[in-house]
Formats: C-alpha cells, sequence, structure tokens
C-alpha cells in the first residue's frame, strides 16, 4: 500500500517551489485518488510535460481537477485533447480492452473515473502554454527531477507511460543495460527493467497517428511484458 504521509511530504515539496519559476504557483499532482489507485489491479503513472495554463497563478491541484472531470454526458470542455487519450488508453489496460470494444465516454461516462485509478504528473509543475517549450522542460526538470524521481519511487507503479517525455528523463528511469528488455511496436518502444514496464510514446494530444492506434499501441507493448493476451 502506497504511504499517505509520505504523499503529503512530496505536495509540500511541489507547493515549496513557488515564485522559483517568474513568480509562477506550482501545481501539484500525482496519485489522483489513493484508494482507488491502492486497489488498481495494475497501477498506471503517466508522465507528461504540464499543465496547459499559461500566466496562471491561482493555486490549485492537478488531481483534484481530475477527480472532477466526469459530467453526465462525458467529461467537461477543455480537458479532452490530452485526458481523452489517457482515459481510453488506462481503461484499456486495467480491463485489457482494445480501442474497437471499448465503450465511449459519450454512452458511459464512469470511464472517465478511470482517472481515479491512475497517477499523473508533470515533468514541470508550472503552468505553461499549449505546445510546450522543449528547453524550458529540460531545465524544469534538471531543478524539479528529484520531486518526479521520488514520485516514481513512491508511488511504486507497474507501467509508466512517458508522454512525449522519455527523451528528457530517460537517463534517471532508465538504470543501464543489465537484464533490459526492449521492444518496438510503431511508433513506440517500451523496456521491462525489473518489474516495472515504461513506455515511450507520443503525447496523449498528438495528431501523428489516430487515438485507436494511439491507445491500442500501447496497450499491446503493456500485454506483451505483462504476458496477457488480448
Amino acid at each position: 500500500m502506497i504511504n499517505k504521509e509520505k504523499i503529503n511530504e512530496i505536495t509540500k515539496r511541489i507547493e515549496s517551489l513557488k515564485n522559483l519559476i517568474d513568480n509562477s504557483t506550482p501545481i501539484p499532482d500525482g496519485i489522483v485518488d489513493l484508494e482507488k489507485y491502492n486497489n488498481s489491479p495494475i497501477k498506471l503513472l503517466w508522465i507528461l510535460k504540464e499543465v496547459n495554463s499559461e500566466n496562471d497563478t491561482d493555486e490549485w491541484d492537478l488531481r483534484d481537477a481530475l477527480k472532477d472531470l466526469k459530467t453526465k454526458d462525458g467529461m467537461k470542455k477543455g480537458w479532452k485533447k490530452t485526458y481523452l487519450p489517457v482515459i481510453y488508453t488506462s481503461y484499456g489496460i486495467i480491463h485489457n480492452i482494445k480501442w474497437d470494444d471499448s465503450d465511449s465516454i459519450y454512452k458511459n461516462p464512469d470511464m472517465v473515473d478511470t482517472l481515479k485509478e491512475i497517477a499523473v504528473v508533470n515533468v514541470k509543475k508550472f503552468p505553461g502554454k499549449s505546445v510546450a517549450n522543449l528547453e524550458q522542460l529540460q531545465k524544469s526538470y534538471e531543478q524539479q527531477k528529484e520531486i518526479l524521481k521520488e514520485q516514481i519511487e513512491v508511488y511504486e507503479p507497474d507501467i509508466i507511460i512517458c508522454g512525449g517525455t522519455f527523451d528528457i528523463i530517460k537517463n534517471d528511469i532508465i538504470k543501464g543495460e543489465n537484464d533490459l528488455q526492449v521492444i518496438k511496436e510503431e511508433p513506440f518502444s517500451a523496456y521491462k527493467q525489473n518489474k516495472r514496464i515504461i513506455i515511450d510514446a507520443y503525447h496523449p494530444a498528438q495528431h501523428t497517428i489516430t487515438q485507436e492506434k494511439y491507445c491500442d499501441t500501447i496497450l499491446y507493448l503493456a500485454n506483451v511484458f505483462l504476458n496477457r493476451k488480448n
């Protein structure tokens, strides 16, 4: 079981970053709902870039926002571009269901509650733009990476999905070549080290491939390493 006190300590560390970058207010992230994450059969951690909320100085928590995304006919506007693929992909992995066999959140809004079973963190703990500046992301990561490394350690994820962030953090999460298994399923790659799976994927808001291919490719890579059939 994940230690709640350690999670609270991480939140305080994120909050202590205030005014580190352009007088901005940091946005805490992490496990969305601790009880549901602990009870999930597969612990998923998404590592994304930054929150799209430019010039935001309000104090708020990404976890609270994700808990409150569900509406009676789907999910709140403004979040779908990134979090619709996150929902479908996470739901598919947890329930071993391909895109074509999955419900739609518009027919089954309860699928949005899948967000409560996962963890979502950002490389940059401060608000950013709709298109991330890679140089700024790298700089932010170097300043804040000890927090992200602690999040990975405390959350003990079975699967880490890097949404356009693998190249930034790979040197800190891939430890040498010993016992490292690698598999590619174009256009993504996956790595298994010890019992953990790390997937190098596009950011979920990408436009390069269809959402179906995005979700099913990640599911395929997860299933190969989980030794599951779909």
